[in-house]
């Protein structure tokens, strides 16, 4: 089978009808509509597609949280345009990725992903062969075939022939999305005269302006270029209802008191810093002290604890303070990395100081308690002698032990 593309489907929560299918004559029909979750395509690529792009991926990611402020990823500007501008609306991009063409992928190609690895490849940092090879298969997923069932009984699957369109599981997903639909909010706004502050995350978009029949003009193109937009009933932005709601608010307290048992945090101070974060995301929103409010007054002693605890130090400050846990277990390292990796993505801390917090991490790994697995996988690695060097160096018998 050659190389093709792979189709998944997650449910998202929704408060639309949707259809109610039902196995009727040997057939699938619609027999009707419900109200509940609704299900989305996911498109999944190749190994080497993404593994190859994830060493340049952060580059890219940092030249477009850099550039502008219109991709931060938190609602702060975009709520303070809000409060400047007379008149503020959001809309929606039917099927926006679906509707990215193949001309439009190449152009993007062309004129931001090949400056940058050549950039890359003339300062040392990307070889030219990598650079050749990112460029080929950016070249070839914009047409990659989509492995689907086969409508016939001597078929495991069938492959379906695709061109163009942003894939769902491709790693620059967020990074095309928000390029591309920066571009097409700016070449619209400029036919019409529409002038202001433009906000987008993906198909996610805000548009402010004092020029209401500016605004108006600029609504009238419902299919300019291709992308079919529509007024939605409310303005909101990032999931976040602006002046109010309760979506974004809701995720982030389901974030904290919700957690799959593997994904708990190990400690109080690890707990605490989790909870700061997602304090700090809420920045601008109308309801922010109502996460605080539902955490101090939890049946949980320890999110009460943690709650508590967010107000002696800034989320930076907690994140040092959560390193001595962190640092005794596998589980607990990787849960403070990502909360650090959250904190920079987001903005809440910057480079600096995101290593700031990996290097008293590394500085503190003298754990207290390794995992059986983890030290017979790493004393295979080391073989015979290595392997009982390290076993020695991270296992201790007391005295008592000993003459037993």
């Amino acid at each position: 089978m050659p190389l093709c593309i792979t189709s998944y489907l997650r449910v998202q929560g929704s408060d639309k009808e949707q259809p109610l299918y039902a196995f009727t004559g040997g057939t699938l029909k619609v027999v009707g509509a419900r109200r509940g979750a609704k299900t989305r395509r996911v498109q999944a690529l190749p190994f080497p597609f993404n593994y190859l792009v994830a060493q340049v991926a952060p580059v890219l990611k940092w030249a477009l949280r850099t550039r502008t402020d219109r991709h931060s990823g938190q609602i702060t500007e975009a709520a303070s345009a809000v409060k400047r501008y007379k008149y503020s609306v959001a809309v929606d991009l039917s099927s926006y990725d679906d509707t990215v063409s193949f001309e439009t992928l190449t152009a993007y190609r062309e004129c931001v992903l090949t400056p940058v690895y050549y950039e890359l490849s003339r300062r040392g940092l990307l070889s030219r062969s990598d650079m050749e090879k990112l460029l080929y298969l950016d070249t070839r997923v914009q047409a990659l075939p989509l492995l689907a069932p086969s409508d016939r009984i001597d078929q495991a699957a069938t492959l379906w022939e695709r061109k163009g369109g942003i894939v769902s599981g491709e790693r620059l997903t967020s990074q095309k999305g928000n390029d591309i639909n920066e571009a097409r909010i700016d070449t619209k706004a400029a036919l019409v005269g529409l002038k202001g502050a433009f906000y987008n995350a993906g198909d996610d978009t805000i548009i402010c302006t004092d020029d209401r029949a500016a605004l108006d003009r600029y609504l009238m193109l419902e299919d300019h270029l291709g992308f079919k937009e529509t007024l939605s009933p409310d303005v909101t932005f990032l999931m976040k209802r602006l002046p109010a709601g309760y979506a974004y608010l809701g995720r982030m307290v389901f974030n904290t008191i919700n957690r799959e048992p593997n994904l708990e945090p190990t400690s109080i101070a690890l707990a605490t810093a989790g909870m700061a974060i997602r304090y700090s995301l809420l920045a601008g929103h109308p309801l922010q002290h109502v996460f605080m409010e539902v955490m101090e007054n939890s049946p949980s002693k320890r999110l009460r604890w943690a709650a508590a605890l967010t107000r002696a130090d800034t989320v930076l400050g907690l994140l040092h303070a959560a390193a001595a846990s962190a640092a005794q277990t596998e589980h607990g390292t990787d849960s403070l990395e990502d909360l650090a990796e959250l904190a920079l993505d987001t903005g809440i801390i910057n480079s600096a100081e995101h290593a700031g917090v990996l290097g008293r991490l590394a500085a503190l790994d003298r754990r207290v308690s390794v995992e059986f697995s983890e030290m017979q996988e790493r004393a295979r690695e080391l073989g015979p002698a290595g392997g009982r060097t390290y076993i020695r160096s991270v296992s201790y018998t007391t005295a008592k032990q000993r003459r037993k």
